[in-house]
């Protein structure tokens, strides 16, 4: 059947579709995709659920962070009071209007629908508000990693986040994408996937959820578009209202007196875009910008919205420049001229006074969206050459070039000037594809290095208290993300652990267990923060930059975000490892054995002794707490961390296990069971010189419970 849409008749619909239609049609509401100020941009669908307001759509209708805007059938716009569940993955999202007389829709059964199954969708296609549109089920297939309903009907822009029924009224599905193949073919989420989400919801207050991801409004001032940031990184989105969507970003800090430099590192995919720097920035659309598009470098004087108010100062083509990986740009602005700069290489010099002063910022054009990280400005950003890396780079490239291991003592070099040495790799591996495969190793080596000298050095303190718990933990995660931005992440724990503080009332900040009890609230109930049920063996569950961002994670990355904003409140609480579990527990000074357990995984739920041990999975008289399950360690943490990382990545590639087991041993380099099996993967990976002195080493400890003679036998066969 085709298209009948409902505002034009349905005369030409069967009466089976024309009554279904009468029955779902009070239930849908248009969702209005707002940009981060607000203003509409584009039309998508969502359904009612529940008697009190539930409203259901896709995550990528209303975008992360977003202003969520709806309009019911007569047109009335409730408010959004709270977002209760969304999952990126999924590409769902749930929240609550405040209108209670919207009749919801039935959800189905969670089965499969069978294929050739009668289904009917309801959206605002093209703008068309409240069409319908039958089909049928073709098959039930994985798309990237989901399982989804494929459907033979056609489905366009604006059906995103619509429902999807059976004959009998029932929800079966949410819309969520058009096909690519034809347009007679769409996909939908199934029901199961919805009722999942709604079996552990994560609400929260719509006025945090559009704080998650904004840029600091004391640190930048975005001028249209939509602006965030992520993982330390800033994401440009959507399009300005001037000529070529341009839209920026500028900095509120004070630029120093001339000359001064300014730089940032900028990535996008759209090879005809333009993003990169703009400064001299005095009023609105007044200041120069300088950046890459279609290929080339351009410096343009901009002196207002219009393209008639715009001077190309210069254009010019640079072998440094590479399209859609990260680029260097950088500004040196003199009184009376502008050096432009990519990747360390001059591009042009320009003479041009008309504009100084002025702020510094961040610039895109057209439907880019591109990635900007490390912007920074000053008197003197070029850093002196490092001539004892670059003559070390010279001897591993000779080492490599006969086909050797370049030796540990380069690495180490190397690994003291992270950002030279990936530079240096990149450039090489552009020049010479052949040796890839042997640079790339280099660069995890260099990487790895500057990790363990880094977790190194915040293992140092020989007190317990004094270790940086939450910087270990990010440098962990940055083994796997090199760009993971590890001061920012601190930097958000202290905000966050001073606005905890500052909501606590004068009853709470003289008790310790009411100020936890806060935190509960203030994390779990308030923030959406919770433990991950779905996609639980994701590795990004253990790295707390991301179990900040996506505010789901483990029991124990969770835990340690709880008490990571605890002590910075002052509360005594600590990290108690239960078997196959860990909760976090109130240690009061003056009874420290005595106080109450808090599972961060399950939302801060609040156990007794009893309730613990049963959680581990121990009947009460067979495990007493206070004194067979002491305090974790802040480097036991670390190695429990690290255990899930290398659970979740197993131990059938040695090349990624390994350096999981590297930071295990710099953590607790005393433990024999790591170090035999650090051996046996560095024998995997054909690593036999450091497979050799792993097994010596356990040789001259000779722990117990080693089968020594089997040792020293696989010792006389491992080639020197």
């Amino acid at each position: 059947m085709g298209l009948a849409p409902l505002s034009m008749g349905a005369e030409e619909a069967s009466p089976a579709v024309d009554k279904l239609a009468e029955q779902v049609r009070p239930s849908v509401l248009t969702v209005i995709n707002a940009g981060r100020e607000g203003l509409a941009q584009g039309l998508g669908t969502g359904f009612v659920i529940s008697k009190d307001g539930l409203v259901v759509t896709n995550l990528h209708v209303v975008g992360e962070a977003r202003p969520i805007q709806v309009e019911l059938q007569d047109g009335r716009r409730p408010k959004v009071t709270e977002v209760v569940g969304w999952s990126r993955k999924d590409d769902l999202i749930v929240f609550r209007i405040d209108a209670l007389d919207v009749p919801p829709l039935r959800l189905g059964p969670g089965v499969a629908l069978t294929q050739g199954a009668a289904v009917v969708a309801m959206g605002n296609p093209l703008g068309l508000r409240y069409s319908v549109v039958s089909g049928v089920v073709s098959a039930v297939r994985e798309v990237e990693g989901q399982e989804l309903i494929q459907l033979a009907m056609p489905i366009e822009k604006g059906n995103s986040g619509g429902p999807l029924v059976d004959l009998e009224g029932r929800l079966r599905g949410v819309i969520n994408m058009k096909s690519a193949v034809t347009d007679n073919l769409g996909y939908a989420i199934p029901v199961a996937t919805l009722q999942a989400m709604l079996a552990h919801p994560s609400p929260v207050k719509i006025e945090h959820w559009l704080t998650i991801g904004r840029l600091n409004d004391k640190l930048w001032k975005p001028m249209d578009g939509a602006w965030r940031q992520r993982a330390g990184h800033i994401l440009a989105q959507g399009s300005g209202e001037g000529f070529g969507g341009r839209t920026y970003c500028v900095s509120q800090a004070e630029v120093p007196e001339l000359p001064f430099e300014v730089a940032v590192k900028v990535k996008f995919d759209d090879v005809g875009g333009a993003a990169g720097l703009i400064f001299c920035a005095k009023e609105e659309d007044t200041h120069y910008g300088f950046y890459p598009t279609n290929g080339q470098l351009r410096l343009t004087r901009f002196e207002g919205p219009e393209l008639s108010q715009w001077s190309i100062l210069q254009d010019a083509e640079s072998k440094a420049y590479r399209p859609k990986e990260w680029n260097l740009l950088s500004v040196r602005v003199e009184a009376e001229e502008i050096h432009c700069f990519v990747n360390g290489q001059l591009v042009f010099k320009v003479r041009d006074a008309y504009l100084r002063g002025g702020k510094v910022g961040l610039c895109k054009f057209r439907q880019t969206e591109p990635e900007f990280k490390e912007f920074r400005f000053g008197k003197d950003l070029v850093a002196p050459p490092n001539e004892a890396a670059h003559a070390e780079w010279h001897q591993v490239l000779g080492a490599l070039a006969k086909g050797e291991t370049p030796a540990s003592s380069s690495i180490q070099l190397l690994s003291k000037d992270v950002a030279l040495s990936h530079a240096l790799i990149e450039q090489e591996t552009q020049a010479l594809a052949k040796r890839m495969e042997d640079l790339q190793r280099l660069a995890s080596r260099v990487h790895e290095e500057s990790i363990l000298a880094a977790l190194k050095k915040v293992l140092a303190p020989e007190k317990d208290d004094a270790i940086n718990l939450a910087e270990a933990t990010l440098l962990i995660a940055k083994l796997d993300n090199p760009e993971l931005g590890v001061k920012d992440y601190l930097a958000e724990l202290d905000r966050m652990g001073a606005e905890f503080k500052a909501s606590l009332s004068p009853e709470e900040q003289t008790s310790p267990l009411l100020a936890t009890r806060r935190l509960v609230t203030w994390l779990f109930a308030e923030r959406g923060f919770h433990g991950s049920q779905d996609d639980y063996e994701s590795k990004s569950n253990s790295y707390l930059n991301e179990v900040m961002d996506d505010r789901e994670g483990l029991p124990i990355s969770l835990s340690v975000l709880f008490l990571e904003i605890a002590w910075r409140a002052g509360l005594p609480v600590a990290g108690i490892p239960l078997p196959g579990h860990f909760v976090v527990q109130l240690r009061p000074l003056e009874a420290p054995a005595s106080g109450p357990y808090f599972d961060a995984f399950n939302r801060g739920q609040e156990l007794n002794r009893e309730q613990a041990m049963a959680l581990a999975g121990s009947g009460a008289g067979k495990l007493t707490l206070t004194e067979d399950i002491a305090p974790a360690t802040k480097r036991e943490i670390l190695a429990r961390i690290l255990r899930n990382l290398l659970g979740s990545q197993g131990m059938s590639q040695p090349q990624l296990a390994l350096p999981y087991l590297n930071l295990l041993l710099a953590i607790k380099p005393g433990d024999a069971q790591d170090r035999l099996t650090r051996a046996i993967m560095l024998f995997k990976n054909q690593q036999t010189k450091e497979a050799r002195a792993d097994v010596q080493w356990l040789l001259d400890k000779r722990p117990t419970g080693f089968d020594l003679d089997r040792l020293e036998a696989w010792m006389e066969q491992l080639p020197e």
